[in-house]
C-alpha cells in the first residue's frame, strides 16, 4: 500500500482528469457552473498546475521524450450512456459467447489441486482449446474467422493491437488479411485487447460484410435463410466477459464502440461468436496473432493505422502509481531486514 501523501497525488489526478474528460474547456477558463453531477468546482489555475505537474511525471517515467516540449496527451472521451436504450438491443441473441475454462485435475480424496509442471498444464490448455474449435468446426461453418491480439512492453514503453483475417480452422492456417494500431506507450494488456477487437471490427469485418452485402445486392442471389456466421478468436477472457455483460453496462469508450459494431452487424443478420483460447498453448490461430504483435511492436511490421489509440484515464492512473512506487522504493532503506 503505498503512503497517503501518494494516494493523495493519485486521487487528485483522478479527479480532474474526470473534470477534464467532460470536454468543457475547464483548464483555461471558469465554468459558468459547477460541474453536473458533482458538487467540486475547480480553480482554472489549479487545473493548469496540475497539467504541468503531469507532463513532468509522464517525462520523468519516459512516457514523454525532453524534446517533446508542446506534447498534448490525446485522452479517450467518457461515455454518455443516456445516449442507449434497451429496446435497441433487440437483436442481441445473435451474438454467442464461448467462455469456458479448463477445469483443473484435483486429489480424488482431499479435494486439492494436483501440482502440474509446465509442460502438462501447456499441453491441457492446448487439449481444451483445439477441442472448441474442432467442435465449432464440426456443429456449423463460419463465412469468416477473425483472431486478434494485443501487446504491451513497459520496458520499451511499446504496445500494439492486431486482428487477423485467418483463412479458416483448417490447419495449415494462413493470414488473408491483416490490420494493427499502436495502442500508446502506457496501455495495459487488457487495453490491447480492447484496441485489437475494435481494429478486428472496423478495419476486418464491417468491410469484408459490406463487401457481401453489397455482391448479393448485385447478383440478387441474397438468401433470407441462410445464416450468415462470424467467428472471433482471442485469449483475452475478460474483454469477453466484459462485452458478454451487455452495453448498458460498458464503462469505457472503446467497448461501447465495439459494442456498437457488434449490434450493426447483428442487424444485417449476422450471426457472431466470442471464442476464448489460451494464449501460448500452441493453438496456430492465435500464435499467428502473437507473433504479428511482436513483429509490429519490434518495428518490423508497420502499423496500418497511421494514428495511434488514445489513452485511456486508467492507464494514465496506473503509470501515475507505478512512478510513484519507484520513488518510494528507492527511498527506502536497505540496511533493514524489513525491506531486504
Amino acid at each position: 500500500m503505498l503512503p497517503l501523501h501518494f494516494t493523495t497525488i493519485i486521487k487528485r489526478a483522478a479527479l480532474f482528469e474526470k473534470l477534464w474528460a467532460l470536454g468543457y474547456s475547464w483548464t483555461t477558463r471558469p465554468p459558468p457552473e459547477p460541474p453536473p453531477g458533482t458538487r467540486y468546482r475547480p480553480q482554472p489555475i489549479a487545473a493548469l498546475d496540475w497539467s504541468q505537474q503531469l507532463t513532468t511525471f509522464l517525462r520523468e517515467a519516459s512516457v514523454i521524450r525532453r524534446d517533446q516540449e508542446h506534447w498534448v496527451l490525446k485522452r479517450e472521451k467518457l461515455i454518455r450512456k443516456e445516449d442507449f436504450y434497451p429496446w435497441q438491443l433487440k437483436h442481441s441473441h445473435r451474438v454467442t459467447y464461448g467462455t469456458e475454462t479448463l477445469e483443473l485435475p484435483r486429489n480424488a480424496e482431499t479435494g486439492e489441486l494436483i501440482a502440474l509442471s509446465d509442460e502438462a498444464l501447456k499441453k491441457l490448455k492446448y487439449e481444451f482449446s483445439s477441442a472448441k474449435l474442432r467442435a465449432l468446426r464440426a456443429s456449423s461453418s463460419y463465412d469468416l474467422v477473425v483472431s486478434t491480439d494485443g501487446g504491451t512492453d513497459f520496458g520499451d514503453m511499446r504496445s500494439a493491437a492486431v486482428a487477423l483475417h485467418l483463412s479458416g480452422l483448417e490447419e495449415p492456417i494462413s493470414v488473408v488479411t491483416h490490420a494493427s494500431q499502436d495502442c500508446g506507450p502506457i496501455a495495459c494488456s487488457y487495453r490491447t485487447e480492447a484496441c485489437a477487437m475494435l481494429v478486428a471490427f472496423e478495419d476486418v469485418i464491417l468491410p469484408y460484410v459490406e463487401d457481401v452485402e453489397l455482391t448479393e445486392a448485385a447478383e440478387e442471389v441474397a438468401d433470407a435463410n441462410r445464416s450468415r456466421r462470424v467467428l472471433i478468436v482471442t485469449d483475452s477472457l475478460s474483454l469477453v466477459e466484459a462485452l458478454q455483460t451487455g452495453l448498458l453496462t460498458q464503462t469505457s469508450t472503446k467497448e461501447i464502440e465495439i459494442c456498437q459494431c457488434l449490434y450493426t452487424l447483428c442487424e444485417l443478420k449476422w450471426k457472431v461468436h466470442f471464442q476464448f483460447v489460451y494464449a501460448h498453448c500452441g493453438i496456430q490461430a492465435n500464435e499467428l496473432a502473437d507473433e504479428v504483435a511482436a513483429e509490429t511492436m519490434e518495428g518490423r511490421m508497420t502499423y496500418t493505422r497511421e494514428e495511434s489509440a488514445p489513452i485511456w484515464q486508467v492507464d494514465i492512473y496506473n503509470a501515475l502509481t507505478r512512478l510513484l512506487r519507484r520513488r518510494w522504493c528507492a527511498r527506502m532503506w536497505s540496511g533493514t531486514h524489513r525491506y531486504e
